[in-house]
């Protein structure tokens, strides 16, 4: 899987109701599903990490 953070065209956060319905699929073996779960996840993970960067913290 292949994912571009810095991807300009990014789509809309998914809905309570799409996460439940693509982790269900997930679980059932869709493997698209999962990808797309995990690129919206990885992109919240960046958000949350450019909050921290540059904040002085050392992570040493």
């Amino acid at each position: 899987m292949d994912v571009n953070v810095r991807n300009d065209n990014r789509q809309d956060s998914l809905t309570d109701e799409q996460v439940k319905t693509y982790i269900h699929k997930s679980q059932q073996g869709d493997k698209q599903a999962r990808d797309l779960l995990v690129e919206n996840n990885v992109r919240t993970c960046m958000v949350g990490c450019t909050n921290v960067i540059n904040r002085g913290y050392d992570p040493e």
